[in-house]
């Protein structure tokens, strides 16, 4: 492979902006007229939401269909955030990453189970909100539940280690949970949303050798 093609895996708490930071780092991709980052396909076992697409976003699997394809080793990694499983399928991200760079908003297990069977090729992304009190008024104005609303809070502890700069304290919120700082190829704070995604975009080229 040659160095184009890179899996770029967007972690985060919910809220804080993972996917607006992709649709908008990838506008100014094509703006500059380069490549941009198609979505890596994964599979899940939740319903179809609004707007999402079949074999584009997800492949949608029913909880037996995606028990027997894990029994089977399909899978390059599995997570079960939220109640859910989630994974990726290890003959799409070869044969998508071969084609393209590749980016997905993603878990902290399925991002550190991906980098550690292809390291040479992943780089982890963590975007942090700049307060608990902004994360959630994010998700109070997305219309979240009381339960994504206590999620955001339990992300205290690791937004106070990332402030520290501690690379070694393993987080424990869900979003987060099986990972720590010093995992993650860059950090960025999401506190202005255009700021954001020139960052991104930035670090994006620089690894793409844009």
């Amino acid at each position: 492979m040659n160095k184009q093609n890179l899996f770029f895996a967007i972690v985060g708490p919910s809220g804080v902006g993972k996917n607006t930071i992709i649709d908008g780092v990838n506008a100014k991709l094509k703006e500059a007229g380069l490549q941009t980052l198609d979505l890596l396909t994964t599979a899940t076992t939740r319903a179809k939401r609004e707007g999402e697409i079949e074999n584009v976003h997800h492949f949608f699997l029913t909880p037996e269909e995606f028990k027997r394809r894990q029994e089977s080793g399909d899978f390059l990694e599995v997570s079960h955030p939220h109640g859910r499983s989630y994974g990726t399928l290890k003959d799409t991200f070869h044969v998508q990453l071969s084609q393209t760079p590749l980016v997905k908003d993603i878990d902290a297990t399925g991002a550190m189970s991906i980098k550690q069977n292809v390291p040479s090729i992943c780089r982890t992304i963590l975007l942090m909100p700049p307060s608990i009190k902004a994360l959630a008024e994010r998700l109070e104005g997305r219309g979240a539940d009381a339960n994504r609303l206590e999620a955001a809070l339990s992300v205290g502890p690791d937004l106070q280690a990332c402030l520290q700069g501690n690379t070694d304290k393993p987080f424990t919120s869900e979003d987060l949970k099986g990972s720590r700082l010093g995992n993650y190829s860059m950090l960025f704070w999401n506190e202005t949303l255009e700021i954001t995604i020139q960052k991104v975009y930035n670090y994006v080229c620089k690894e793409l050798g844009y």
